[in-house]
């Protein structure tokens, strides 16, 4: 360890100058040079000797003007960088000329200019902290709650999504099971639209090789029923309570995965938006831990809404096999126009609803609070702050309208400032500024408001006509003949339908450009003597008859879905979805995905159907469902989907060896694994090499560059024992070899630090550096040299490093 009278701070490494690569090798110095920082001089008394200033002499360049006093001069009364403070005087670091107390602090530089302790640092743009996060911006998406590879208390973790557009400061989150706070999160942000994952244990040779960013105590998952609550200052941002199996899946040694299309804090609740993970983890278990999950499979594709009934297409009894809520065991609500229980009609009352909104009377057994009142029932829209419940809720809706703009002078100065479509200025939250604006909301979040009752500011302005919807307002195009006004223009779009425009009319030939024409010469749906009225809504080059026109070929098939440009005639069908993509009449059926259950074995309560986890091979693969639950082998490599990390690619699946190109081919989650021996190690899991402690230490290291993408890195301890008399003992010199075929480029590290980038030479050559360090500082520490390739990969080639201690 480095130990002198004196302490001395400085930079003791410069990164060699790199260059980027053009067409031919970079010949610069590749040398990494440890330079002292400028350093003001004084005028020499005499000539200047040819020894360089940095080596001390036994004997001074020049005699002193004036005797030498009997006292030596304390050192620390001495300015040695001549910036007017010495090191009695408050000077931090007497040998840099720009620090000293008052100096001008360069934030988050690790150094700390001023002397007052600590470098100040500066927010980074574009976080936010907790403080200005809602409910639902933070989504539980993942549980592994019952792991079977390694024990629960190792193997426990969670994972959460950023469901904002910025890096969120997860700093201060609060986490546990309802009304408890088990632990609070610190240093981990979440970057946007991505995932973090918090766990037990955040050692990945030990809790199933899951990658955690924070590891938490003093909570546990259990393997029935329990729930986690993230919150900030006790204001919930998003839960979820699993129940062990009636409605949460129940897995074990598999992760309970949200559905990626369900990503919300309110699907998340429900438990028929999560399914069993099918990824394979590479230890036994499954779960994609940090990654957007697995999309869950319908478990019947005749039941879409899975709410247990089969639809009428199919042979079953559910009318609308698009809506859990409505099926033969559901409640029809009366008056309301749905046949919620499929039996052909809505239910009708009495003499219940007076007002004949559609609800019953509070007093006959309904939910209506005013039945005198059409605008008041559950579904109306509760105007803010009007002293009225109109939605029967129990509470007058506060809405977004509290005049509470941080700015309060912008409150009754008659300039409308909330942002809104019509407002002069931006200054205030969106309702927020209602003495000047009214109150006024988006409840669609379509951006454009409905006034609640209020005149716009600018009466040449179109409020919102349905703010119910986002698909409806000022600014939308209004589809033609469909009963609905989409633009708010007061009336529904019927212009383009049949007006016989074209020169071309009663020519006797179809000139309109679509699939059955003659000709291009009309607009689709202009030619309409000759061709009838037709229209292509969604542009998809196929057009509907708009009523009942024959097309001029009775050969010709009509667009089935004319709102939807992935269907139509000739489309690529897709198969047990429900959707007729190809407008044959019918969705595709693939029965090789269906369960049939016409295994003589099934509901022996073993899994017989030759997957993955079952115990014998008597069944054709997914067939044995009832045990096995669906799965399928899509690639027809012998390994199921549940553990066929890429089931549309059969030279991929855990029975294969793995191949040095890129890839995960034996699905145990790691790259190239058998091939290079740091794998997954990378920048951030270097390997350690070993200790440069006395001159003549040597450390070393080989590795591959099996892909373009590979990243590998190793570090080592630099030992330093700088005495007061040179020379010093901590030089060291590297080199990295690169095979032919494979242009590298270097990067070094000290204890965290980037130090330089060597990238001097080209394909197939060799890569040095030298860390030459700065006698009386103290260089100890770890150093990381971090291999990555510009050009080229190699399987069957070594890299090699060595560095040795001079």
């Amino acid at each position: 360890m480095f130990r002198s009278i004196l302490v001395f701070y400085s930079l003791s490494m410069v990164a060699c100058s790199s260059s980027f690569k053009d067409d031919g090798p970079n010949v610069d110095d590749p040398d990494i040079e440890a330079e002292p920082e400028a350093q003001p001089e004084a005028e020499p008394e005499s000539e200047p000797t040819d020894e360089p200033t940095s080596e001390p002499t036994s004997e001074p360049t020049s005699e002193p003007e004036s005797e030498p006093t009997d006292e030596p001069e304390n050192p620390a009364d001495i300015d040695n960088d001549e910036d007017g403070y010495t090191e009695n005087g408050g000077d931090c670091d007497d040998f840099n000329n720009t620090i000293y107390p008052g100096a001008d602090e360069i934030p988050d530089n690790d150094i700390d200019e001023d002397c007052d302790g600590e470098d100040d640092r500066t927010e980074a743009e574009g976080i936010d902290g907790l403080a200005n996060v809602q409910a639902g911006d933070l989504i539980i998406t993942e549980i592994m709650n019952n792991p079977s590879a390694v024990d629960d208390s190792d193997g426990e973790w969670f994972e959460i999504y950023n469901n904002t557009e910025d890096e969120i400061d997860l700093e201060g989150l609060e986490v546990g099971n309802e009304g408890d706070i088990d632990f609070t999160v610190t240093d981990v942000k979440i970057p946007a639209g991505e995932h973090v994952v918090f766990g037990l244990n955040n050692n990945m040779d030990t809790n199933g090789g899951v990658e955690v960013a924070f590891q938490y105590s003093n909570f546990n998952l259990t393997n029935s029923d329990d729930g986690i609550v993230l919150s900030y200052n006790g204001v919930t941002i998003d839960q979820v309570s699993y129940d062990g199996g009636p409605n949460f899946p129940d897995p074990n040694g598999k992760s309970m995965s949200l559905n990626p299309s369900n990503y919300s804090a309110s699907d998340n609740d429900n438990g028929a938006n999560w399914c069993v993970s099918s990824s394979a983890l590479g230890t036994g278990d499954f779960g994609t831990p940090g990654a957007m999950n697995d999309a869950c499979q319908l478990t019947n594709p005749n039941d879409i809404d899975q709410d247990g009934y089969e639809s009428t297409d199919s042979g079953g009894t559910d009318c609308d096999d698009n809506d859990p809520d409505i099926n033969p065991g559901a409640v029809d609500i009366t008056d309301n126009g749905i046949d919620e229980d499929c039996d052909g009609q809505d239910a009708v009352s009495v003499n219940n609803d007076v007002d004949g909104d559609g609800y019953e009377s509070i007093d006959s057994g309904g939910t209506d609070c005013n039945d005198e009142d059409a605008t008041i029932n559950p579904d109306a829209l509760d105007i803010g702050q009007d002293g009225i419940d109109q939605n029967c809720d129990g509470v007058d809706e506060e809405g977004l309208c509290s005049d509470s703009c941080s700015t309060a002078s912008w409150n009754g100065d008659g300039v409308c400032d909330d942002g809104g479509p019509n407002a002069d200025y931006g200054l205030c939250s969106f309702g927020a500024d209602c003495s000047d604006c009214g109150p006024r909301y988006d409840n669609d979040g379509d951006g454009y408001y409905d006034d609640e009752g209020v005149t716009p500011l600018d009466t040449t302005l179109e409020l919102d006509c349905d703010d119910t919807n986002d698909s409806i307002n000022p600014g939308m195009a209004d589809y033609d003949n469909d009963g609905i006004d989409q633009d708010c223009d007061g009336s529904d779009f019927t212009d383009g339908a049949c007006n016989d425009s074209c020169s071309w009319d009663n020519d006797g030939y179809c000139d309109d450009g679509g699939n059955d024409a003659n000709f291009s010469l009309c607009d689709i749906g202009s030619d309409c003597s000759d061709c009838g009225p037709r229209m292509d809504l969604d542009e998809d080059g196929y057009y509907e008859d708009d009523g009942g026109a024959l097309p001029s070929s009775s050969t010709v098939e009509l667009d089935c879905d004319d709102t939807d440009d992935t269907s139509y005639p000739g489309a690529a069908e897709v198969a047990n979805d429900g959707i007729d993509q190809d407008c044959d009449g019918s969705d595709y059926v693939d029965t090789t995905l269906l369960c049939d259950n016409s295994c003589s074995y099934a509901n022996d309560n073993v899994c017989d159907d030759g997957g993955s986890n079952s115990v014998y091979d008597v069944c054709a693969l997914g067939t044995d469902c009832n045990d096995c639950g669906d799965r399928f082998d899509a690639d027809g490599d012998g390994s199921d989907s549940e553990a066929d990390c890429n089931d549309s690619d059969a030279s991929i699946n855990p029975s294969v060896s793995e191949s040095c190109d890129g890839i995960d081919n034996n699905c145990n989650g790691a790259i190239d694994e058998n091939i290079d021996y740091q794998e997954p190690y990378d920048a951030d899991n270097p390997v350690d090499i070993g200790e440069l402690d006395a001159i003549g230490d040597s450390v070393t290291a080989s590795m591959y560059l099996t892909h373009e993408a590979d990243v590998d890195a190793v570090s080592f301890y630099l030992y330093d024992y700088s005495s007061l008399t040179p020379p010093d003992d901590d030089d060291f010199e590297c080199t990295v070899s690169a095979p032919s075929g494979v242009d590298i480029i270097v990067d070094v590290w000290k204890d965290g630090s980037m130090l330089g980038t060597i990238d001097q030479n080209g394909m197939g050559q060799t890569e040095s550096f030298s860390y030459d360090a700065l006698w009386l500082v103290d260089d100890e520490g770890t150093f990381t040299v971090v291999v990555s390739s510009y050009s080229g990969s190699s399987c069957g080639s070594q890299i090699y490093l060595s560095c040795t201690k001079q």
